[in-house]
């Protein structure tokens, strides 16, 4: 969710990001984007934990070999 007065809205961009990206493997699937009581919100299918969730779990970084394994799969699913 997103006010609608912030200073730099991002929501409507990831919106049009995961839409560019579609149904690859690992992307989430967008269930609504819209506005609603003064906010934009946008509702996603929930695929586990995120980048940022497993980077703290790792002390904050992730190791080459992850990084690596993690661009092979986005490379797959283009």
């Amino acid at each position: 969710m997103e006010h609608l007065d912030t200073d730099s809205p991002r929501l409507k961009h990831e919106y049009i990001v995961y839409k560019m990206l579609g149904s690859s493997v690992g992307i989430p699937r967008i269930l609504w984007f819209g506005v609603e009581r003064g906010y934009r919100a946008m509702v996603m299918s929930c695929l586990g934990p995120s980048l940022e969730t497993l980077m703290n779990a790792c002390g904050g970084r992730f190791s080459l070999k992850t990084v690596l394994m993690l661009a092979e799969q986005l490379v797959r699913s283009c």
